[in-house]
Order: C-alpha cells, then sequence, then structure tokens
C-alpha cells in the first residue's frame, strides 16, 4: 500500500458555524465526520506521520501509516480540531497563510505556537493564500521566502514544509520552493503517495462537504473508481489555466450544482 495523505480545511460543529462563503463551505466538514475519520484510520490501524518521520519513508514500512494536513490556519483549527487529535493521540500538520494570522476567522500567533509545542508541525501556506503559478518571479519568491522566514521567527524553529495554495503548481513553483529551502512541497494532486516518495510534489486527497464515510474508507486504501480521472483532469487546468478563469469556472460550478453536504 502507498502512503495516504488527507487534506482538510474547516471543521465546524454545526452548519454556518463560522459563517463561511459558498466557495468556502465546500471545505468544511462537520466535526462529527472528522472524528469519524480518525476512528477509520484507527480501525484500519494507520498511524498519522508528522513531518519529521515523513523525512525517513525510505526506510518505514508505509503499510503502517498516513498524514493528516490542514490548511488556510482556520480557528476552528485550534477550536475543533486540536483537542481531537489530543484525544486520539494522532499527528497533523497545519500550514499557514501568514497575512491571515489573527485576521477574523483565523488562528493568532499564540494560537499556531500552542499547536506547535502540543507536538504539531507547522509549515507554510504562503503570505496572502494567492496562486502561484502566475506570479512574477520576485512575487513568486517573496511569497515562498517571506512566509517561510515569518512563521521562522514566530516559532523560533527551521520550518521546511509548505502546502501549495489552492492547488496552482508547476515546475516554476516547484523550483522556487526548491531554492527558498523547503524539503515538502505538498500539492493538491489526487492520489496516493509512493513509498519513496517524491518530497516535492507530495499528493494529497482533499476532504471536502460531500465526502461520505464509505469514500473515505476507499480513498485511503486506494480505492478512488472515476474519482482520480476527474482530479486528474481538474489538476491540468489548475497548472495550465489563469486563476481567475478557472475561478469563474468553478463558480459556475458551485452555483448549478451547489455544495456537497454528507456529512
Amino acid at each position: 500500500m502507498k502512503l495516504p495523505i488527507l487534506n482538510y480545511h474547516g471543521i465546524e460543529v454545526r452548519k454556518g458555524e463560522y459563517g463561511a462563503s459558498l466557495a468556502e463551505r465546500e471545505y468544511f466538514i462537520f466535526k462529527k465526520s472528522f472524528r469519524a475519520h480518525l476512528e477509520i484510520l484507527r480501525k484500519e490501524k494507520l498511524i498519522p506521520l508528522g513531518i519529521s518521520e515523513l523525512g525517513e519513508m525510505r526506510t518505514v514500512d508505509s503499510n503502517r501509516y498516513a498524514m493528516i494536513t490542514f490548511d488556510d490556519g482556520h480557528i476552528s483549527n485550534y477550536e475543533h480540531v486540536l483537542p481531537l487529535l489530543k484525544e486520539f493521540s494522532m499527528k497533523a500538520v497545519f500550514f499557514i497563510p501568514v497575512n491571515l494570522i489573527g485576521t477574523p476567522g483565523y488562528m493568532d500567533g499564540s494560537q499556531i505556537r500552542e499547536l506547535d509545542s502540543n507536538g504539531f508541525d507547522i509549515g507554510s501556506h504562503g503570505l496572502n493564500h494567492i496562486p502561484l503559478t502566475w506570479l512574477r518571479s520576485e512575487e513568486l519568491r517573496e511569497e515562498l521566502l517571506g512566509s517561510k522566514k515569518a512563521l521562522e521567527d514566530q516559532l523560533g524553529k527551521r520550518v521546511d514544509s509548505f502546502s501549495v495554495p489552492r492547488g496552482f503548481y508547476n515546475a516554476r513553483v516547484r523550483q522556487t520552493a526548491e531554492e527558498a529551502g523547503y524539503q515538502y512541497v505538498f500539492t493538491s494532486r489526487f492520489g496516493l503517495n509512493a513509498a519513496k516518495p517524491d518530497f516535492l510534489a507530495l499528493s494529497r486527497m482533499a476532504v471536502k462537504a460531500g465526502t461520505g464515510e464509505g469514500e473515505f474508507t476507499d480513498w485511503i486504501s486506494g480505492k478512488f473508481g472515476l474519482k482520480a480521472f476527474a482530479e486528474s483532469i481538474k489538476d491540468a487546468v489548475r497548472s495550465t489555466l489563469p486563476p481567475d478563469l478557472y475561478d469563474t469556472a468553478a463558480e459556475t460550478k458551485r452555483m448549478v450544482f451547489g455544495v456537497g453536504s454528507k456529512n
């Protein structure tokens, strides 16, 4: 079996708890669903890894492991996720957009440091949570290197991991991330990772509002059906299409089909 890396965003106890927008709602799941996912991981005897353990993947048995990641630094990560992870004694990685720290709806510096002090990994999610592929070189470098340095100043320790904002990733972003000193880059490419993964292009499976428990169980065992094909098309479009055009298409889809709610 290959390494499953799960990607979450916001967690809520009741629908609309945090007043998320239509676009954000797609990425919010209920707390009871997240608890169920942790129970499934425990049942399947998959141990969530931290960043340091990921670096040892060349020597460990990947049949025993998974990873849990959270993007965006939403306040629910502190209010709802932290207690559950501590209850289950499971590790996770939290990716923070630096310029959202302390703004309404997002964790502040002390909360992020508390996650770190509890043994959870903190990584960068850029400065402004914007697509990177069409930025000018100096802007791209600032998003990657500037956010890394700012988080290192906040935490007093090295930050080695980066999560690509909104999945807009290409060879130019990869090269800049490597030059900035990142050892691990987490993408939105859907699927499992090889036992000897490409640390600068790690695949993740985004868990959304419409992801049911059966589907979740299939994913961590590598059963994707047509999902993998659909996600590969989406990833190809993201890597080539300007972000504003992609967003227009995505917004149209949401308006026509709505947001899933199988929580």
